[in-house]
């Protein structure tokens, strides 16, 4: 029965006495730690193989997969290599200035600011010889001396509307001249004061209220021989202000 036959022998019909001959045994049926050491290295060499190729295209400078950098273009010179050089002129930049068509002029043109007049020019000159000084006032309006005020103020002039009954008393607008100093003729008013220029002199404007609450501008001018003190009267303002800008020394 074939059961009785050993594995590995090979029978035949005659012999009696059989011979054993050993099959080859399969290499596939083998575990993989027992396969041969040129497996192992032709394996290592195809994964070595793999890996460089891998790492060669993608981190190599010049690798044939890396995009290549753009490069700026010059349309102009683009255009010229086509169609050759055109004939029209290259127009040269202008620093800091936008070029741009002037707009049509519409509506009112407008026209330099016409200046104030000078209401001073139709005014009378007043004169004072002996204490040097010159002032213009309205030509309906009246200049009195009423002589000295007290002895520091030997001149006291009282000017007013020529309509005014006692223009010597009425003092809308008067004008001293004081043997005082500029310093001591404005340490005597308010402590409020405005510096101004009257014509190249120096002045000191400052307003006094009386005790029935009335307000007075108080003009002191610094001359060369005397102190001159300008006052006027609030509701006259319109002729003080131009009025004290006209005066001169003379």
């Amino acid at each position: 029965m074939e059961s009785d036959i050993p594995q590995g022998v090979v029978t035949g019909p005659s012999p009696e006495n059989p011979t054993l001959v050993p099959l080859p045994q399969n290499p596939f049926k083998k575990k993989w730690w027992q396969l041969p050491k040129t497996v192992y290295i032709a394996i290592a060499g195809v994964f070595i193989l793999g890996v460089g190729s891998t790492a060669y295209f993608y981190f190599a400078p010049s690798g044939i997969f890396k995009p290549k950098p753009k490069v700026a273009v010059d349309q102009n010179a683009a255009l010229e290599n086509m169609y050759g050089p055109t004939n029209a002129p290259t127009p040269t930049p202008t620093r800091g200035v936008i070029l741009v068509d002037a707009p049509t002029p519409t509506g009112t043109v407008i026209g330099s600011p016409t200046p104030t007049p000078d209401v001073t020019v139709s005014w009378l000159t007043y004169r004072n010889l002996a204490y040097k000084y010159s002032f213009k006032y309205p030509p309906d309006w009246t200049v009195t001396d009423t002589g000295n005020l007290e002895p520091l103020i030997p001149s006291y002039l009282s000017i007013n509307p020529s309509s005014t009954a006692t223009p010597s008393t009425a003092l809308n607008i008067t004008v001293g001249s004081s043997t005082r100093t500029f310093d001591e003729e404005v340490a005597l008013r308010s402590s409020t004061r405005m510096s101004v220029t009257v014509n190249g002199l120096t002045g000191s404007l400052t307003e006094q209220r009386d005790s029935g609450n009335n307000i007075k501008y108080n003009l002191v001018i610094k001359g060369t021989s005397y102190t001159y003190i300008l006052v006027g009267k609030s509701q006259y303002y319109s002729i003080f202000s131009p009025l004290y800008s006209t005066f001169k020394p003379i």
